[in-house]
């Protein structure tokens, strides 16, 4: 697959080293910084072309027509969306991938589409990031969550405890503790080592448990492992950047948030 990559920082760069792992893949990266290019072409086997990613010339000599995607993380927001326009009306380009981190451009999905601005796949760093504290604090005794089905299923990760109901027994008993409950252990870790989840594998104290189950079952699922702390009410949150005040507009509605922030200036515009 031709790929080409607009912006050369630290998510560029890192896609452009991951991607280019792939022999299959034929890897090109648009960049200002001729110093980043140098770098990553002494170490990757890939294109480099300096200049403005978002130029139709500087996408021309990059190759763009022959390209089946694009994928635009530059530091400009409006820079990305513009070379995904581009490379959707002048060149016919596939699949285009776009770095929107602005929470006004988000909220308004109908400009994400091929009649207005045709990008298939945004990152937004920011958001995965609120999105995953947020599935956590909901979720008091999991460690990591993570979401499927459009959050309607989730597979969480805990830690089991001594004196809890399955501690000391096998896992085919669960069943019999949560009988109207569908869920699965799909992976166990003991003392940093993975270990088969048979029905009659015994948990113990201090294993890790990742299991999959409905979102609405995970609370009566992690209570089989430890002891559930109370729900979080209080949160306090440290630094207002982007990450900081949307984590905070997400839990507002069922916790007391407060944030510390330094900028005087950022405090007044929050």
């Amino acid at each position: 697959m031709k790929i080409l990559i607009l912006g050369a920082g630290q998510v560029g760069s890192s896609l452009a080293k991951y991607l280019g792992s792939d022999d299959e893949n034929d890897i090109t990266i648009i960049d200002k910084d001729e110093a980043n290019l140098s770098s990553l072409q002494r170490h990757l086997d890939i294109k480099t072309v300096c200049g403005h990613a978002s130029y139709p010339n500087i996408l021309e000599e990059a190759g763009i027509k022959e390209m089946d995607m694009v994928i635009a993380v530059t530091k400009s927001d409006e820079g990305n969306m513009l070379a995904c326009q581009m490379a959707h009306t002048l060149y016919q380009v596939d699949k285009k991938v776009a770095r929107v981190r602005t929470a006004e451009y988000l909220h308004r999905k109908e400009l994400f589409s091929d009649s207005a601005i045709p990008i298939d796949f945004i990152i937004t760093p920011e958001g995965l990031v609120t999105d995953y504290i947020k599935r956590v604090v909901e979720e008091p005794g999991a460690e990591q969550v993570f979401e499927f089905e459009n959050g309607l299923v989730q597979l969480v990760e805990t830690r089991a405890y001594a004196g809890t109901p399955i501690v000391g027994h096998p896992i085919k008993e669960l069943h019999e503790h949560l009988p109207k409950i569908h869920m699965r252990i799909v992976s166990l870790y003991r003392n940093g080592k993975a270990i088969p989840a048979y029905g009659d594998t015994v948990i113990k104290d201090g294993d890790r448990v990742y299991f999959v189950t409905k979102k609405s079952s995970v609370s009566k699922v992690l209570k089989e492992f430890r002891r559930l702390d109370k729900a979080y009410r209080n949160i306090i949150i440290a630094g207002g950047g982007h990450i900081g005040l949307n984590l905070a507009k997400h839990l507002e509605k069922n916790h007391r948030v407060r944030i510390i922030e330094l900028d005087k200036e950022r405090v007044i515009e929050m």
